[in-house]
């Protein structure tokens, strides 16, 4: 994917930035700016690496503006534009003249409120074929808040004030971030299939082209062959996020924790209706120091249908993605222990020699779990469920807990008197802390059985799939609990896939 970015010319940013301090002088703990952006994208499908990174930076005059330029696309290229516009303000909730505290005048420290209000169109062409183009037309309306703390010098983003993680930002200097911000979004979203070879399809193609929708929604509505509504999606979002970043110059470090509901629902043309509820956590990490810049990612989301005809499941869908501009080998088997540890490797070849260096690399990964397989998690025996905890935690006993009994006998059989560590581990003999963490596997498997037998229940699907989710992205419980859920449904009735980019071999 390329992209091109167009701001608000720089004599408007100009004078937002003489309005903002000139503002400051009557109440200097206000800022404010519109929002005004373009962004064009270019979405290109290649078969290797090698091309991916040889291709041709994207260009306005590449947009297919005529069916020449479309029919000059590749099957399944794609041509994105997204226009925003709104308004963000920004208010210090301490005034540091108060506090006596001496700073320079430039300098601000303290916690700040945020709000913005922001609408955007977001239009995606694609060819599907040869005359016949997809047209994607998202309108959405997005409204956040949040506070924010930390230390900013010189223009404290007064141009532009994301609600959002703030060490890479060009209008000034921020070495120290933290935020936290709710958002709602309300999203409705029309496909339109075109077909270039009628004159009336051209002509609307065209008239979309120049900001005339009517034409597709003419013929659409009268059933014309030349314009079909492919696709239609309505969605309510709220979002949560807290973020944080440190800039050091040299070295940058942040990270992102969103947490995200949505209900929505998808209309095809033959008038089908499919309402469904998304739930989902991520976490995004950004360093950038000595060893190059690394990008980390990793989400988990279920899909719960919520037709009254629904079967009471869920999908879920587990991802990853690292990026490292200058990769070694100890970085990369680091990554492959966090794959290895939830059956996220799909088969990849993550062996690296821990002295050498890979230069860029990207690794993805992804585990998906269809209702089908969530049923079977669903209907699993105690028997299943306690064998399957075991194997997870890498016991070659996999019936070491399998009963109550058992359990009582692998607790007696590690347990430590009190006295003789008194709450500080470093007093124990080795022998004694092996015993202390055979007793944690425990506790933490008890968790997981606790986890699994609620997915068993009565309980609402929604509520089992928040549980899931809200587990899964835990570092310490999370991984024990994928593995448990793979063993108890079987890898072949898992979907995954993978792939590693770069000079590795």
């Amino acid at each position: 994917m390329d992209s091109i970015t167009l701001n608000a010319p720089v004599l408007e940013q100009m004078a937002y930035i003489g309005a903002n301090f000139l503002f400051k002088t009557i109440l200097p703990v206000v800022q404010g700016a519109p929002i005004e952006e373009r962004k064009f994208s270019k979405v290109t499908t290649v078969n290797s690496y090698e091309q991916a990174i040889n291709l041709n930076h994207m260009k306005v005059n590449e947009l297919p503006l005529t069916r020449e330029k479309l029919n000059q696309l590749k099957d399944g290229e794609q041509i994105n534009t997204v226009l925003m516009s709104g308004f963000a303000t920004r208010m210090n909730l301490i005034w540091l003249d108060f506090l006596d505290v001496v700073i320079p005048v430039l300098d601000r420290f303290g916690p700040k409120a945020k709000f913005k209000v922001m609408k955007s169109l977001d239009i995606t062409i694609e060819k599907a074929a040869h005359d016949i183009a997809l047209i994607t037309i998202k309108n959405l309306k997005e409204r956040s808040k949040g506070l924010g703390s930390g230390l900013s010098v010189f223009l404290d983003e007064v141009i532009d004030l994301p609600i959002s993680i703030g060490i890479n930002g060009s209008a000034g200097y921020s070495p120290i971030v933290f935020n936290y911000k709710k958002r709602e979004r309300k999203i409705n979203e029309i496909v339109y299939r075109v077909d270039l070879s009628t004159q009336e399809g051209l002509d609307a193609y065209l008239g979309f082209l120049n900001q005339d929708f009517s034409k597709l929604q003419e013929l659409e509505e009268a059933r014309s062959k030349s314009v079909d509504l492919y696709i239609q999606k309505e969605g309510d979002v709220k979002n949560s996020e807290f973020n944080w970043g440190l800039n050091l110059l040299l070295w940058k470090s942040g990270a992102r924790y969103i947490k995200e509901d949505g209900k929505y629902t998808t209309t095809f043309n033959n008038g089908d209706a499919y309402n469904y509820d998304i739930v989902e956590h991520k976490k995004i990490t950004d360093h950038k120091g000595f060893s190059g810049t690394e990008k980390r990612s990793f989400e988990v989301k279920a899909i719960i249908p919520t037709n009254e005809d629904a079967i009471s499941s869920f999908s879920m869908e587990i991802g990853y993605s690292y990026i490292d501009e200058i990769a070694t080998g100890k970085e990369l088997n680091k990554e492959a222990e966090f794959l290895y540890e939830r059956y996220l490797e799909n088969g990849m070849r993550i062996d690296f020699d821990r002295k050498k260096k890979y230069g860029k690399v990207q690794i993805y990964s992804s585990l998906m779990f269809s209702t089908k397989a969530i049923s079977k998690l669903m209907r699993a025996q105690d028997f299943d469920l306690w064998e399957s905890i075991a194997l997870a935690f890498d016991y070659t006993n996999s019936l070491i807990w399998i009963d109550e009994a058992s359990r009582r006998q692998f607790e007696r059989s590690n347990y430590v008197y009190e006295d003789s560590h008194n709450g500080q581990t470093n007093r124990l003999s080795q022998r004694e802390k092996k015993k202390l963490k055979q007793l944690e596997n425990l506790k933490l498997a008890k968790k997981i059985y606790h986890i699994l037998d609620v997915v068993r229940s009565n309980a609402l699907t929604k509520e089992k799939a928040t549980l899931l989710v809200e587990s899964l992205r835990k570092s310490k419980l999370g991984p024990k609990l994928q593995r448990t859920m793979v063993n108890i449904i079987g890898l072949n009735d898992l979907m995954g896939q993978g792939h590693i980019r770069g000079s590795i071999y």
